[in-house]
């Protein structure tokens, strides 16, 4: 289950350098919906290539804890001007902070509109002291629904004016993260790179950018990767992953070896499996340069020359997706020999007319059938 937290401070200062650490988490998923189980999510820093992994879990699920570096500043100064700046990150997905500036005490209310001027959300309404703002948003209407995606504008109203811009919200249907609803961070946890991001009071750089790469046996041969992802406080980040549309090779076939030229024998084999969960249905055997229809998982066939032959199989999925070719079955094929028996034994020497008892064992058949007449 989702972790809901505040954001995770953590400061290290080191000659005025300093770190600032959050958590990031999400599901991974198939296209079908099914759990992504057993991937490395890794989110790089772009800036110093520091990378941030996680595993995801039976259920798809992952969190990583990663660090932005932050500037220590000296002095705090009260805005001299009420200003709206751009939204961060913009355009967003799933969340977005709203970052302003208030230069005196009063009532304010920051309202979201669609373009046709339709009024979605009142992220704020209500009294400021002057300062720093950074509020939040989290993808969702008055009712608490997600919305879709588009372009927004953004309006900051006090009683004699009001400030207006636009953001772009990328997907849309709402997202999740630990900040809430028009939550305000003033000098302390906002992100906002226009007017000045504060992390306890000191100042987020504007370089947050991550390159992201989930990899793992289900993706092989290629990872999923995006570039330039943005990490902004506490986020859940899910993500919908395709793999490669292949079939896994067939068991080895069975059958009999020896055999002989001209008679027909049974094959089999089975298992072979499709990424996207697609029935393994058809099978084709390989002879030895020769090559059956496409068919069951058991097949006939017949040698007209002596010699050691190699099996294969191979099968393919409902979608015509071709394995390769399992492991081969030696097969010898050669004539039907028997072994001569022992030199019989029985006396040397004897009289006319009286009969003697002579008796011979053994001789053998190369195909292992019983010896059953002298």
């Amino acid at each position: 289950m989702k972790r809901l937290s505040l954001p995770l401070i953590c400061i290290f200062v080191c000659t005025q350098i300093a770190l600032a650490g959050w958590t990031v988490d999400g599901w991974v998923t198939d296209q079908y919906g099914n759990p992504a189980r057993d991937l490395t999510v890794t989110y790089t820093y772009t800036v110093s290539n520091i990378p941030y992994s996680g595993e995801t879990d039976d259920n798809g699920y992952y969190e990583i804890d990663y660090f932005l570096p932050v500037e220590s500043i000296t002095d705090v100064t009260l805005p001299d001007k009420i200003a709206l700046y751009q939204n961060y990150p913009n355009p967003f997905n799933p969340g977005t902070v709203i970052p302003f500036d208030v230069n005196a005490p009063g009532d304010y209310s920051l309202t979201l509109y669609n373009i046709r001027g339709e009024k979605i959300r009142t992220i704020y309404s209500g009294f400021l002291q002057p300062g720093n703002y950074n509020m939040f948003w989290d993808g969702t209407s008055e009712r608490g629904g997600g919305v879709s995606a588009g372009v927004y504008i953004y309006q900051l109203r006090t009683k004699d004016s009001y400030f207006s811009n636009k953001m772009v919200l990328l997907d849309g249907q709402g997202g999740s993260s630990s900040f809430k609803l028009g939550e305000s961070f003033p000098n302390s946890e906002g992100i906002n790179t226009a007017g000045g991001s504060k992390v306890n009071g000191r100042n987020v750089t504007d370089e947050n950018e991550f390159d992201l790469e989930i990899t793992g046996s289900y993706l092989n041969p290629n990872p999923y990767t995006q570039q330039n992802i943005t990490l902004i406080g506490n986020l859940q980040l899910d993500y919908t992953i395709t793999p490669p549309h292949t079939v896994s090779p067939p068991n080895q076939p069975s059958g009999p070896s020896p055999g002989m030229p001209g008679i027909s024998y049974s094959f089999s084999t089975g298992g072979g499996s499709c990424s996207w969960n697609h029935q393994v249905d058809e099978y084709q055997f390989d002879w030895d340069g020769s090559y059956s229809s496409w068919g069951g998982s058991s097949q006939s066939h017949q040698w007209s020359s002596i010699g050691t032959y190699e099996v294969k199989a191979r099968c393919r999925c409902s979608e015509e997706i071709v394995s390769d070719w399992s492991s081969p079955l030696s097969v010898t094929i050669q004539d039907h020999i028997v072994d001569p028996p022992n030199t019989p034994s029985g006396p040397t020497s004897g009289g006319h007319n009286v009969t003697y008892t002579f008796s011979t064992s053994g001789g053998s058949c190369n195909f292992g059938h019983p010896i059953t007449d002298y």
